[in-house]
């Protein structure tokens, strides 16, 4: 009898030996919920303890508070998970390969009618300006952007004009960045810039009337689940499995609504931006 409860005993703590315990960084900034007292924690609480119970893994948190500590704790392999958008995933990318997508969020649709993995931007003018009806006729004009990290307001519209022969640098009279959607539309109708590119949902919420569409920039990535290199394959695998079998409930307080395998290509195609983004890295694979 001593035997076999000292087997049981011995068994439990290798159990606990192997429970293997990760860590998910998460946005201190981003309150999910209008709901009084749902922070980022509380919010993403009911989602981590199925997680926990899916994979059966111990799951820490860890709050970031910018991108570009988003960025340092995926390179620097402070974190093995973590919930981001697509900047801070391009820049650890780049100077860390073993950085990989797990899953793409899913957020409703500009038009709300439907769930999805991608968005659209739209490069925008101004109907005054009556000599401007397509991307070529706004050589040597004044152009707005929204800021270095918007993915619609910025890094996929630099890739769509590089696409088109476009350099925007030298094709621009003059570039500014306005800091979000709803600044740079009222600096368009404004005449503050004669064109400019925006995230399609702000466009819809906006009265319409004063712009032109001149050109739409697809399949613009969510923002996604991605891994440091603390990750094996299996153990990502596993992670992913989890995370694509989640229940609807998990998401009440949360910014998206479910979770899709990741179209890498969506995201790496912004790599070769890294340089236009400012990212460049050391010689041990650290930003520089």
């Amino acid at each position: 009898m001593l035997k076999k409860w000292i087997s049981i005993v011995l068994l439990s703590f290798a159990v606990c030996a192997m429970a293997k315990t990760l860590t998910f960084a998460i946005p201190i900034t981003e309150i999910l919920s209008n709901k009084p007292g749902i922070n980022s924690q509380t919010a993403f609480a009911p989602l981590i303890q199925t997680l926990e119970k899916k994979t059966g893994w111990k799951i820490n948190t860890i709050l970031y508070n910018s991108y570009y500590d988003a960025e340092k704790l995926l390179l620097n392999n402070k974190t093995d998970f973590i919930y981001t958008k697509v900047f801070p995933y391009i820049a650890a990318k780049k100077c860390n390969p073993m950085v990989k997508p797990v899953t793409s969020v899913l957020e409703w649709s500009s038009n709300s009618k439907k769930l999805a993995s991608s968005y659209s931007a739209l490069i925008i003018a101004d109907k005054s300006e009556t000599n401007i009806n397509s991307i070529q006729a706004l050589k040597n004009t004044d152009f707005g952007f929204v800021n270095y990290f918007s993915a619609s307001g910025y890094i996929y519209t630099v890739q769509f004009l590089k696409q088109h022969g476009i350099n925007y640098r030298h094709f621009f009279a003059s570039t500014e960045l306005f800091g979000n959607h709803s600044h740079l539309l009222d600096a368009i109708k404004n005449g503050e810039v004669s064109a400019g590119s925006v995230w399609e949902g702000i466009f819809h919420t906006h009265s319409q009337k004063p712009f032109k569409v001149l050109a739409r920039i697809n399949d613009i990535p969510t923002p996604l689940i991605a891994s440091s290199a603390t990750m094996n394959p299996a153990q990502i695998k596993r992670l992913q499995s989890a995370f694509l079998a989640l229940p609807p409930a998990v998401y009440v307080n949360l910014p998206f609504k479910g979770m899709v395998k990741p179209i890498t290509s969506r995201y790496d195609a912004a790599l070769p931006l890294a340089s236009e983004l400012g990212i460049y890295c050391s010689n041990n694979g650290n930003n520089a």
